[in-house]
């Protein structure tokens, strides 16, 4: 399936580091002259390969093993966070073009862990749990936020009193 139906298909933001993924596994068939072109920016724009959106996705994966890693990369992050400056640069992490799963995507001890914001207001205790129910982590709170509004280009973010605003990239 095309990446562009499966984004459409699949369209919650803690889907897109597998949509990177997805990206990044097209072109590998592609001769070596073009992947020097298509690989850096691919990488420039990496965004939801930042390992707070790659644990939010990871907390919702299908698999067993895979939402107890993030769930212990949570738990690190949280316990590592008062080591760490207040204020960093988001900056799109680099990326593992050799990853045969999206988990694999980046280098995990390479990076300097964060906890998701979105996270925030749940205890370790709560996500525990959500892990250990069938599969899905957060659902209805976490899981069907959409990634981008219907039409294309636009980014549909909550404003303030509750509105709903439209962002063109």
């Amino acid at each position: 399936m095309s990446v562009w139906f499966h984004i459409k298909k699949i369209k919650y933001f803690t889907n897109g580091p597998e949509h990177v993924f997805e990206v990044k596994k097209s072109p590998r068939f592609l001769p070596e002259n073009l992947l020097k072109v298509i690989d850096p920016v691919i990488q420039r724009n990496a965004f939801f390969d930042h390992p707070e959106n790659l644990v939010l996705s990871v907390i919702l994966d299908k698999r067993d093993h895979i939402r107890k890693l993030g769930l212990r990369i949570i738990i690190k992050a949280r316990n590592l966070a008062f080591k760490r400056k207040p204020i960093w640069s988001y900056q799109a992490p680099k990326i593992n073009f050799l990853a045969t799963d999206y988990i694999e995507m980046i280098h995990w001890n390479t990076i300097t862990l964060s906890a998701p914001p979105l996270l925030r207001r749940f205890k370790n205790q709560d996500i525990w749990s959500k892990v250990q129910s069938d599969g899905i982590a957060a659902e209805g709170e976490l899981s069907q936020v959409p990634m981008s509004c219907p039409s294309s280009g636009t980014m549909c973010e909550a404003g303030n009193r509750g509105t709903t605003k439209s962002r063109r990239f």
